[in-house]
């Protein structure tokens, strides 16, 4: 199994404080709250910020994001979409378990479940151990037609795998993501640095000339 993935590299982690402390929260019961402001568009973060009127109309920011410390914990099952109980389970079992990788785990269990599929999907859901959220995410009545597209063993295993990519690749995410909020804080910076017009009346040839310029405030 090897020791603990970090879910978010030091080094990330720390650029992320450095640029604004308040978007990483402190560890608390195996988890890190990440602002939903680093998944969210440069003009929406922007918005987030003002108290223009205008700013209502603008799409709401992400949520904040709850997210497990290290990638082979409880934590990180129940984030994949797993209740506590399972979630421990799953982790006893890799842990137990030599030469099985984390996705291994899971496929072979949501496989062991839905091999017999019930009439209910919410009653193979539970049998799988799926948290309350997840259920309701799968059986959104508004995406039902999208659902009956495929199999309910086929969108489990697309949830549950796509959580997993998040956590594996959060580090790269949220790194690349910082990069476009500093750019656009610079950005914004520049550009209110010279924001006030100026006229200057001056003589060219003996004739007047008014010239428009900016200066810094």
């Amino acid at each position: 199994m090897g020791l603990p993935n970090d879910i978010l590299q030091g080094w990330v982690l720390n650029n992320i404080k450095k640029f604004d402390r308040n978007l990483v929260g402190d560890p608390t019961n195996g988890t890190r709250r990440i602002s939903g402001q680093l998944f969210s568009p440069p003009d929406t973060v922007m918005a987030s910020s003002t108290t223009s009127s205008s700013a209502t109309e603008l799409p709401s920011v992400h949520p904040d994001l709850e997210v497990p410390l290290n990638l082979y914990s409880v934590q990180a099952f129940e984030f994949i979409g797993f209740t506590k109980e399972t979630s421990e389970k799953l982790l006893k079992r890799w842990t137990s378990e030599d030469g099985l990788s984390f996705q291994d785990v899971l496929e072979a269990h949501i496989d062991y479940f839905c091999h017999d599929i019930t009439e209910d999907p919410r009653i193979t859901m539970q049998q799988l151990g799926i948290s309350e959220a997840r259920q309701e995410r799968i059986m959104d009545p508004l995406f039902s037609d999208v659902r009956n597209t495929a199999t309910l063993h086929y969108w489990i295993l697309e949830l549950v795998l796509e959580n997993l990519w998040t956590l594996e690749n959060l580090s790269e995410r949220l790194n690349r993501d910082l990069l476009v909020l500093q750019n656009t804080s610079l950005e914004q910076s520049t550009s209110s640095y010279y924001n006030e017009a100026y006229h200057i009346d001056i003589d060219i040839d003996r004739k007047p000339r008014r010239l428009q310029c900016y200066l810094p405030l």
